[in-house]
């Protein structure tokens, strides 16, 4: 089912969709928005994801003995719309590079993902569990 707000949980983390100008005008104020949400949901310690369909930042929030600790990337594109942006023969690094946000998006939701999957049998399977 689709989200019917602009800010919601994904699995483990939050996310927040905001318009692209307010993201590059007035990114604290979305910082607010996405701490406001998750703290007023009890979360003490997520991940966040505050991004336009252009830009992103990504936090991770902890509250501790009663003081909250935002950590937080600088705003990061998430793609480069020049049209030259990706040429034929281009090596992986310089796609790499161009596409250097989506790439930290991914590994972004990857270790959010992870650090709540818990291990299973230190990655074997026993023949008895087949």
């Amino acid at each position: 089912m689709a989200p019917q707000d602009s800010t919601y949980w994904f699995e483990n983390f939050l996310v927040s969709l905001v318009p692209d100008d307010v993201l590059r005008d007035d990114a604290e104020a979305g910082i607010a928005k996405v701490l406001e949400f998750g703290l007023e949901t009890g979360a003490r310690d997520f991940y966040a994801v505050v991004f336009s369909l252009l830009n992103m930042l990504m936090l991770h929030v902890t509250v501790e003995d009663g003081v909250t600790t935002v950590n937080r990337t600088s705003m990061t594109k998430i793609i480069t719309l020049e049209e030259d942006s990706y040429k034929k023969g281009d090596n992986l690094e310089i796609v790499y590079e161009r596409r250097a946000g989506f790439a930290s998006l991914i590994h972004f939701f990857n270790a959010a993902v992870e650090r709540h999957v818990a291990p299973f049998n230190q990655g074997r399977f026993s023949c008895r569990d087949l």
